[in-house]
């Protein structure tokens, strides 16, 4: 079944898994073994479009709009700028893949191909704010580049100090074959909680129509 419309269903994972996801596909797609400053990069860039993972819709793994493409989609709420340059709520088709490893394939091969390398190349510098830089030229998001870099910069520190990379890296962590439902779960500490807040604020703000 293709272009057809699914259910939207919510299909969280943990950074780790998605950590392994990435690495595993990035080998299989293009013959690299992520770095950690790379990889860091692409889960940051997750979290600000997904919550930290928690409004992962269908393994839709960047927000990536569906236009008569190859893929199923859902119907999903977003924000986007009207003429007056005011941001308005819409309703949008996202791509809907049956697995978290369909959903990196997808995401890697976007971002792979996105403005003739330039992307690819700022990932494979790993430096937040020349990737950060290289979406708003391949209009990736609509939302203001320095605060869209600040959540990168933010989440790439806080994603060093923890060991979702070794974890993945050293292939202990279990993949993600199920979804579940959003829980109410508390953060880990106030910094993790005001990060969480600003991250949620910029994805609610940030546009995904240009992402196809």
């Amino acid at each position: 079944m293709t272009n057809q419309q699914v259910p939207k269903k919510n299909t969280p994972v943990s950074e780790a898994q998605l950590s392994r996801a990435m690495l595993d596909v990035a080998k299989e797609l293009f013959g690299i073994q992520l770095t950690k400053p790379q990889l860091a990069l692409l889960v940051a860039q997750n979290n600000l479009e997904t919550g930290n993972r928690k409004y992962m819709w269908n393994w839709n793994i960047g927000n990536i709009t569906h236009a008569n493409d190859k893929f199923d989609y859902f119907m999903g709420g977003d924000k986007t700028k009207n003429k007056n340059g005011e941001w308005v709520p819409t309703t949008l088709k996202f791509r809907s893949y049956e697995s978290l490893n369909e959903g990196v394939k997808d995401y890697l091969g976007n971002l792979k191909q996105r403005g003739s390398g330039i992307v690819w190349n700022a990932i494979m510098k790993g430096d937040p704010a020349t990737f950060s830089k290289a979406l708003k030229t391949t209009k990736y998001y609509e939302a203001d580049e320095a605060d869209y870099t600040k959540g990168i910069t933010s989440q790439v520190s806080a994603y060093n100090k923890r060991d979702s990379y070794e974890s993945a890296i050293s292939n202990t962590t279990p993949a993600a074959t199920t979804s579940a439902p959003i829980t109410n779960t508390g953060f880990l500490g106030q910094v993790e909680a005001l990060i969480e807040k600003f991250l949620k604020a910029i994805a609610e703000a940030q546009q995904t129509d240009l992402k196809k």
